[in-house]
């Protein structure tokens, strides 16, 4: 007679998945340090629930945090991981440069440089010297493209495995690290996060985050959701995104308003974008020229009057300092093109909106087909009274709104 099964396992298999969704849900306040406990139950439980776990965002602090988690972790069960947040810290960036910018060796260097007259020690040669330097300039002028990303990569590991060792190891063995990424097959949702306050001495690092974005767009092309801050870098990876349903940046980039149009149209899955201003006193460790930064605006009204149809828009201007460059009534009558398809709305701003910006807000919400609206607004102390609720349209199913 096989043996009855315990009463947990008796409920029904979705039933049983709803409760490990809520057991391991981190945003549960009362969740107990010894909840993955769960999981030594038994081997039925342990092969559900896993893949539930899993599905949770995994924080890394920095990058090489998430290259030894990866290297820890079984092949299979890393396939199942959806979310990652990481976080390219201070102390990775000089290690993330030499590998970056360093030239390619000579196919065969002593001819090379014997033929020049010159020292042929590659580390302190001559030539390979002004290699080094006509390769930095070359690598500033045109950018880092994605072959060029496959193309360093390709020698990192050529070189690790013919056993180079030298004080260098540690940027040689980038290149097998940064492969290790691709066990993370399953991956659908990332955000990263650039800081290069600390321990960087001034150095623009714009060519390496260029290089880490790069590097993400070759190897996580199943990406549903990306969320990226503290780069201002081109935009052009995005295209490698082709499931892209989601968008989240400061919309401020080096690409062109006429390039990020091109770029976010090529996304045929596009249909949320996310605009998040954070706060000036974040400027700094983001690597943000606060003075410089509205320079950069690559995501205009005229943008994204022609983008592809939006499900979802939304702005976090959470500075009380800058104005939005977003909320904004061009902005506004923009969006009146989406009005078909836009269901979900999500304004925030630290600062005072101008009164025009506030009459095509409440034009734009009075025409739509909204069904989740939510609004944090200051307005102009010239507006004696805003009753907004009078403003929506009979679609609406959720609404939250503050209005100071």
């Amino acid at each position: 007679m096989p043996p009855i099964p315990a009463p947990f396992l008796r409920i029904p298999l979705e039933i049983r998945l709803d409760i490990y969704e809520i057991v391991f849900d981190k945003r549960q306040s009362h969740l107990p340090k010894y909840y993955l406990c769960a999981l030594l139950v038994c081997h039925q439980i342990r092969d559900e629930a896993f893949p539930v776990l899993l599905k949770n965002d995994r924080y890394f602090r920095n990058v090489e945090n998430l290259f030894q988690w990866i290297s820890e972790g079984d092949p299979n069960h890393l396939t199942l991981v959806k979310k990652i947040d990481l976080r390219v810290s201070e102390d990775s960036w000089p290690t993330i440069a030499k590998f970056v910018r360093a030239p390619p060796p000579p196919k065969d260097p002593l001819e090379t440089y014997e033929k020049n007259g010159l020292n042929s020690d590659p580390e302190t040669g001559d030539l390979y010297k002004e290699q080094s330097v006509q390769h930095a300039k070359n690598l500033d002028k045109s950018g880092m493209s994605s072959a060029l990303v496959q193309a360093r990569l390709r020698v990192g590991q050529a070189e690790e495995a013919r056993g180079v060792e030298d004080e260098e190891s540690e940027v040689l063995s980038l290149a097998s690290t940064w492969a290790t990424l691709k066990s993370l097959k399953g991956l659908q949702t990332v955000w990263i996060t650039f800081r290069t306050r600390h321990s960087t001495q001034g150095v623009d690092y714009g060519l390496e985050k260029e290089f880490v974005v790069n590097v993400m767009a070759d190897t996580w092309h199943e990406l549903r959701s990306l969320s990226f801050l503290g780069y201002q870098g081109p935009l052009s990876f995005l295209r490698n995104f082709h499931e892209l349903q989601q968008l989240r940046f400061s919309g401020y980039s080096t690409s062109s308003p006429e390039e990020t149009l091109d770029i976010l149209r090529s996304l045929s899955r596009l249909e949320s974008l996310i605009i998040c201003r954070y706060p000036v006193i974040y400027d700094a460790d983001h690597g943000i020229k606060t003075s410089e930064f509205g320079n950069y605006l690559s995501l205009t009204a005229g943008v994204i009057e022609k983008l592809r149809p939006l499900k979802l828009f939304q702005i976090m201007h959470m500075s009380d300092i800058v104005p939005s460059q977003h909320f904004t009534a061009p902005v506004m009558r923009a969006l009146k093109t989406h009005r078909a398809s836009l269901r979900t709305l999500r304004l925030q701003s630290d600062i005072t909106i101008g009164i025009e910006t506030l009459a095509e807000l409440l034009a734009l919400i009075s025409s739509s087909q909204l069904e989740d609206l939510s609004l944090s607004l200051a307005i102009p102390g010239s507006v004696n009274e805003l009753n907004v609720k009078k403003y929506l349209p009979t679609s609406i199913r959720k609404s939250n709104i503050t209005i100071r």
